[in-house]
């Protein structure tokens, strides 16, 4: 995962301030897929997440699913809050 955003480090106060590229951890999905089962996710709706520079607009557990054919789901006790 890397971080991206425009501002200094020291400046950054939320997770408003940066996007999280989740490339290398697709990539890993991908490459392990016969190893995983199902994967499970929780996302704030306020971080912002990009995949190939390109920003993820909806649901992260639709999208993961999508790239990598692995069975996703959000954590249910997170769909409560």
């Amino acid at each position: 995962i890397k971080l991206k955003t425009d501002k200094e480090e020291e400046a950054i106060r939320s997770v408003e301030d940066f996007t999280l590229d989740i490339t290398p951890l697709i990539e890993v999905f991908k490459k392990n897929a016969h190893k995983i089962e199902k994967i499970r996710v929780a996302k704030d709706e306020r971080l912002k997440l990009s995949y190939k520079d390109e920003e993820i607009n909806g649901d992260l557990a639709t999208f993961i699913k999508e790239h990598t054919g692995i069975d996703t789901e959000e954590f249910e006790w997170f769909k409560e809050l």
